[in-house]
Parts: structure tokens; C-alpha cells; sequence
């Protein structure tokens, strides 16, 4: 049985039984969805925490820390399944500035239209 606060060993079960066996799947996405129904979290899955902690520890920590998190022997699996992709864009504070700066004009800085780029 888990003790409150211990760091469980890694040949420990994590999520437990009031036994100490083993939850099964549908259990705990059953009572994920009972604790998050009403919050904005709601929908959230087990599948999209895992997919969450592979993105933060990819990010922070690199691919190969990512995917021993995930238990994984290839790389590609933790990269195509778990991890989202990036979705920064270039530094667009300068051009953002204009909604913070008070004294920022329009009639001061003209703006040339421009045509979309194409993607």
C-alpha cells in the first residue's frame, strides 16, 4: 500500500485499489471525469496528461529525458505520439507593443499595407 507522500518505487503500483491492486483503465478515467466534471479541465484524459508531462519534460528537459519519462525504447514514438509539436511563432513583441505603449500613434507610424505570405 502506498504511504501519503512516499515516492513509489518503480516496481510499485501508483495508482491503487483501496487493496493495493492494480486500477484498472476504465476506472481511472471514470474517476478523472467525475473529479473534473464542472471545471475547465473537464475532457481532460489520462492519454492527454501523459501527452502534457511529455511535452513539458521535452521541452525543459530534451527528447531522450521525455521518452525514458515515457518509457519508451525509441525516440521517433515519443516524438510522433506524445509530443505536441511547437507552435511558437517568431518575436512579434515589438510589433505587439502598440496595444501596451500610451503613447503610441497610429498617425506617427504609417503602415504600408502588405499582402498575405503564402504558406
Amino acid at each position: 500500500m502506498l504511504e501519503k507522500g512516499c515516492i513509489p518505487r518503480a516496481d510499485e503500483t501508483v495508482f491503487a485499489s483501496a487493496r493495493g491492486t492494480w486500477l484498472q483503465p476504465a476506472n481511472i478515467r471514470s474517476r478523472l471525469r467525475k473529479a473534473l466534471k464542472g471545471t475547465p479541465l473537464q475532457g481532460t484524459t489520462p492519454h492527454s496528461l501523459r501527452k502534457a508531462v511529455a511535452t513539458v519534460v521535452e521541452r525543459e528537459l530534451g527528447m531522450e529525458a521525455a521518452r525514458h519519462q515515457m518509457g519508451h525504447a525509441d525516440p521517433s514514438l515519443t516524438g510522433q505520439v506524445y509530443v505536441h509539436d511547437s507552435m511558437v511563432g517568431q518575436d512579434a513583441r515589438e510589433a505587439l507593443s502598440q496595444f501596451f505603449d500610451p503613447d503610441w500613434k497610429a498617425s506617427e507610424r504609417p503602415v504600408e499595407p502588405r499582402m498575405p505570405r503564402a504558406r
